[in-house]
C-alpha cells in the first residue's frame, strides 16, 4: 500500500514540475477541440471555415456532413450553407502517432431575414424616433415608406435605419421592406415634444427596472411601472407618457419631471390603493407630485421648481382616490401646469389638487365629485396654500418654506359635485397673497360647507359660475366667503338655494399659524358695485354682507347690499 501511495505522489509531482497537468498522458499534448461547436449560417450567404484548436502537427483531418443538401463541407473544412435545416459535420483527426479524435459541429442553416430591433408605436408631433434594422444573411437593400405624410416624415439615416419625425397629431403606418417581404408599424402621433411612451396595465417597468426588488409585487407593479417611465423621461429632458385604457392601481407617490405630459386615454383609470403587500414599503398620501425623483431633496424657492407639466384626460379618464386619505396632485414651486379633462372621484380628508407656490396654472374641463366627511368638514377639492412652517399646510423635503403664494391660476369650465368645499384657502401666511386667481364658468352643485373661500387673495375674480344646493340641504351654507381679499371681483354668478351667497369678513388663523395678525378685506366701490351684479334665487338672504374693517362679526358692524341681478 505504501509503495502504491508513493508512486501516485511521484507521478503527481512529475506532472506538476513538467507543466503537463491536463495533458493526455499518452501524448503529453492537450486534446484538439473545435473553436465553435455550433454555428448558424444562411442559405446562399457566407461560408464557414472550421477552426480546430490544439491540433497536433502532421495530423490528417477529414470532414463529412450527414446532410449534404443542407450543408456540405470540402476537404479544407469550409462549410457551404445550401438549404434550411440542421446538419452535423463529423471531423476525424488522425495524428501520426496516437489515437484518433472525433469532433462534431452542429450547423443550423436558415433563410436570410431581417429584424427591426428598435421600434415604437408612439411619437410626439415635435419629436422623433430612430427605427433600426438588422439583416441576417443578406446585404439586400432596406427601404422605408410612410402612409400619413401629413402627420410625420421619414428620412433614411443609414443603409438600414430610418428616422421618423412627427408633424401633427394623427396616425401613420411605417413600412420596412427587405428580402422580398414587408413589416408594418402603426404609429400614433400625439401633440407634444420629446420622447414618448405608451403603456398599459400589466406592462413591465422600463427595461425591467425594479422587478428584482423584494417589494415589487402584484400590488405595487403598476406603481413601479409608471415610476420607471417617469424617471426615464426625467433623464431625457421630458416627453409624453400615455396611459391606455384600463385600471392602474397606485400605492405610492409618482414624481413628474419638467417638460412632461401624462395623457390618460378614454377609459384609463388610476385608482389609489393603500396596501403594498410589503411590510417595509408604506403607501403614501399623495398620488402625483410635480417634482422629479432626483429633485425631491432640493430646496426650491419661489417658482423655480419643475415646469411645463400637464396631466390631461380624454373621454372618461378617471383618477379615483377610492376614499383613501390621499391628495391626487400636489404642485409646489411649479410653473406652467395644466390639468385638463380628468374625472376626480372619492375624496377623503385631503384635496384632489393642492397648489403651493405655483404660477401659470390652468385647471379646466375636469369633474370633481364625491367625498367622505372629514374631521374639519372643510377639505377643498382644490386648495391654494403657501409653503409655510408656521401653518404646516405643505410639508415636503423639496420646499424652503418661503411662503410663496400662487399666481396666475385659471380654474374654468369644471364641475364640482357633492363635496365639502370646492376651491379655497383655509390658512394664510401673513403678508403673502395669492394673486390673479380666475374662477369662471364652473358649476358647483351640493357643496355643503362653503363653496369658495378667498383668504388672502389679491386681484382675483369669481365670475359667471353657477352655484346650487338641492332642496334636501337645509343647513345654512355661504357660497362665497372673502377673508382678507384685496380688490376682488365677484360678478355675474347665479346662486340657488343658499343661506347667504357672499360674505365678506376679517379672519384670523386658529391653531397652526395663529401667531399671524388678523387679515382684512380691502373692497373698493367698484368691487362692491360688481358684487351686486350677481343673482340669488331661492336664497334666504337676497343680499351679500360685508363686515366692516376692524369690526367684529356682529350685526353692529355689518353692511348689506342687495343684488341687482346679472
Amino acid at each position: 500500500m505504501k509503495n502504491r501511495f508513493a508512486a501516485i505522489v511521484f507521478f503527481a509531482l512529475a506532472l506538476l514540475f513538467t507543466g503537463t497537468v491536463g495533458a493526455s498522458p499518452a501524448s503529453g499534448m492537450t486534446s484538439p477541440k473545435l473553436r465553435k461547436e455550433s454555428v448558424i449560417l444562411y442559405t446562399g450567404w457566407k461560408d464557414y471555415e472550421i477552426f480546430i484548436d490544439d491540433l497536433p502537427e502532421d495530423s490528417a483531418v477529414t470532414y463529412k456532413s450527414n446532410k449534404k443538401k443542407i450543408a456540405s463541407v470540402d476537404d479544407n473544412g469550409i462549410v457551404h450553407p445550401l438549404s434550411e435545416g440542421i446538419a452535423i459535420i463529423k471531423i476525424v483527426i488522425t495524428p501520426e502517432s496516437g489515437s484518433k479524435t472525433t469532433l462534431k459541429l452542429k450547423v443550423t442553416v436558415k433563410e436570410p431575414y431581417f429584424k427591426v430591433t428598435d421600434s415604437t408605436d408612439i411619437i410626439t408631433s415635435r419629436g422623433s424616433y430612430l427605427f433600426k434594422v438588422k439583416r441576417y444573411g443578406s446585404d439586400d437593400e432596406v427601404t422605408w415608406s410612410l402612409n400619413g405624410s401629413q402627420y410625420a416624415s421619414i428620412t433614411a439615416v443609414s443603409a438600414t435605419d430610418c428616422l421618423i419625425e412627427g408633424k401633427a397629431p394623427g396616425g401613420v403606418t411605417l413600412t420596412v421592406s427587405c428580402l422580398g417581404r414587408e413589416e408594418s408599424f402603426d404609429i400614433l402621433v400625439y401633440e407634444g415634444s420629446g420622447a414618448a411612451f405608451l403603456i398599459k396595465p400589466g406592462k413591465k417597468p422600463y427595461e425591467g427596472y425594479y422587478t428584482d426588488r423584494p417589494d415589487y409585487n402584484r400590488y405595487t407593479k403598476d406603481y413601479y411601472m409608471i415610476r420607471s417611465y417617469l424617471e426615464r423621461l426625467a433623464t431625457l429632458g421630458g416627453g409624453l407618457l400615455v396611459l391606455s385604457k384600463g385600471t392602474y392601481e397606485i400605492t405610492n407617490t409618482l414624481c413628474i419631471p419638467s417638460n412632461t405630459t401624462i395623457l390618460l386615454e378614454d377609459q384609463a383609470t388610476i385608482v389609489k390603493t393603500d396596501y403594498t403587500g410589503d411590510q417595509y414599503l408604506e403607501a403614501t398620501m399623495s398620488l402625483f407630485q410635480t417634482v422629479a425623483y432626483n429633485h425631491t431633496q432640493t430646496k426650491f424657492t419661489g417658482y423655480n421648481g419643475e415646469h411645463d407639466i400637464s396631466i390631461i384626460g380624454e373621454g372618461r379618464a378617471t383618477i379615483d382616490l377610492d376614499f383613501v386619505k390621499c391628495t391626487a396632485v400636489v404642485a409646489a414651486h411649479c410653473s406652467n401646469l395644466v390639468i385638463r379633462g380628468i374625472s376626480f372621484e372619492n375624496l377623503n380628508s385631503a384635496h384632489f389638487i393642492e397648489l403651493d407656490a405655483s404660477k401659470d396654472v390652468v385647471i379646466t374641463g375636469n369633474v370633481f365629485t364625491d367625498c367622505a366627511i372629514s374631521p374639519t368638514m372643510r377639505k377643498e377639492a382644490i386648495n391654494l396654500d403657501t409653503p409655510d412652517e408656521e401653518t404646516k399646510g405643505f410639508i415636503q423635503g423639496w420646499t424652503s418654506y418661503d411662503k410663496t403664494p400662487d399666481k396666475n391660476v385659471s380654474i374654468t369650465d369644471n364641475v364640482f359635485y357633492n363635496l365639502e368645499t370646492a376651491i379655497g384657502t383655509h390658512k394664510y401666511s401673513e403678508g403673502s397673497y395669492h394673486e390673479n386667481i380666475l374662477i369662471s364658468r364652473n358649476t358647483f352643485v351640493n357643496v355643503t360647507s362653503y363653496v369658495i373661500r378667498m383668504m388672502n387673495w389679491k386681484d382675483c375674480e369669481i365670475s359667471d359660475n353657477y352655484f346650487s344646493l338641492t332642496e334636501e340641504y337645509t343647513d345654512p351654507v355661504n357660497a362665497v366667503i372673502l377673508n382678507g381679499a384685496i380688490n376682488p371681483t365677484v360678478t355675474g354668478n347665479r346662486f340657488v338655494n343658499f343661506e347667504t351667497a357672499i360674505t365678506c369678513a376679517h379672519w384670523k388663523n386658529t391653531g397652526n399659524g395663529s401667531n399671524y395678525a388678523e387679515t382684512y378685506n380691502e373692497l373698493s366701490r367698484a368691487n362692491l358695485k360688481d358684487m351686486r351684479k350677481n343673482e340669488a334665487v331661492d336664497c334666504v338672504n337676497n343680499y351679500f354682507e360685508v363686515y366692516t374693517e376692524y369690526g367684529d362679526t356682529s350685526d353692529d358692524y355689518r353692511e348689506t347690499y342687495t343684488f341687482t341681478g346679472i
